[in-house]
This record gives structure tokens, C-alpha cells and sequence, in this order.
């Protein structure tokens, strides 16, 4: 599984590409969603998703202010692609989140 090594308070981005059979594929009309929960199942964010049109790319956010109060501990996350009544998701990865010391 994948981790992700992030510090609270920090601005979060993670970009990504959707690709069928390995080849970026335009996400203009799916639907994605992403958010990470905590070891416990609850609700930590939601993520802002913003695609990239005609493209298979796309951005997960969440900014600094809404990142300030994350734990500090390993969050888990994945991102869901609807389509058609078609739902897929990726595999779950971890999101290591660790204090800031510059504030």
C-alpha cells in the first residue's frame, strides 16, 4: 500500500491520471469523489476535486486552513470514479500526517 507523508496544516494536492489499459483517458463526464477517514472509519475530509478538461487528469485538495486540524497519526484514502451506474474505486493509501514546526 502506498503512503503519503504530509504536514498538518499544509496546503494538501495530489495529482492524478485516470487511465484505462494504462492510457490517459478524459474524465469530463465522471463523476469522482475522494475523502480519508481515520483508522476508526470517520470522516476526516472531503476532497475538492478539480479536473483537468479533455484530459485524464485531475487534482484532490484540501487547503491549509482545512488541513490544520487533521490528526496526526496515518489517515487512510482512496478515490471513487462514477460513471453510467458504474462505480470503481482505486486501492486504499495512506496518508501519514505529521505536526508542522513552522507556524
Amino acid at each position: 500500500m502506498a503512503q503519503i507523508k504530509f504536514k498538518r496544516g499544509d496546503t494538501f494536492t495530489l495529482s492524478c491520471t485516470y487511465k484505462v489499459d494504462g492510457v490517459p483517458t478524459s474524465v469530463t463526464s465522471i463523476d469522482i469523489d475522494s475523502q480519508i477517514r481515520d483508522n476508526r472509519g470517520s470522516l476526516v475530509q472531503d476532497l475538492t476535486v478539480t479536473k483537468l478538461v479533455g484530459t485524464g487528469q485531475f487534482t484532490l485538495v484540501a487547503s491549509a486552513t482545512e488541513t490544520a486540524d487533521w490528526p496526526i497519526s496515518v489517515l487512510r484514502c482512496d478515490v471513487q470514479f462514477s460513471e453510467g451506474g458504474s462505480v470503481r474505486s482505486t486501492q486504499t493509501f495512506d496518508i501519514s500526517v505529521a505536526e508542522d514546526i513552522t507556524r
